[in-house]
């Protein structure tokens, strides 16, 4: 089993902090994802990629805003993106325009724009984009 742990800069509760996300893959590539915050567990997933295991996450932890690619409203893997990188990476994609090599972004790399608060919002604004062009 591979471990990496990564921080991610966060807002809780209008606090700025850091959480520490751990990503474990397993041989048959199962893909879990523990986050610490202050040293204590608040939330471990599992899925077959880190994105839709950093979404789960996300889910539960309603309160936490991720400073990271990964949480903007406009990005959103590929089916390719996510067998590839398991889901480490994904596309930051604009209304109206086909995403190039040159809009891949890490998921954990920081942002603090147009970030979502719920990971539907990611979804929705991928079928948009789909439609857009």
């Amino acid at each position: 089993m591979s471990t990496k742990q990564i921080t991610v800069k966060t807002i809780e509760n209008g606090n700025k902090g850091e959480a520490e996300l751990y990503l474990l893959t397993s041989p048959n590539a199962e893909c879990r994802m523990k986050i610490l915050i202050n040293g204590i567990c608040r939330v471990e997933v599992s899925d077959f990629d880190f994105f839709s295991c950093f979404a789960k996450a996300r889910k539960e932890l309603k309160n936490i805003t991720f400073l990271c690619k990964g949480a903007k409203r406009n990005v959103y893997p590929s089916n390719m993106s996510r067998q590839m990188s398991l889901g480490m990476v994904a596309y930051e994609c604009t209304l109206g325009e086909q995403a190039t090599r040159e809009d891949i972004v890490k998921i954990f790399d920081f942002d603090d724009l147009d970030l979502a608060t719920d990971p539907d919002e990611q979804k929705e604004f991928h079928h948009k984009w789909l439609k857009s062009f």
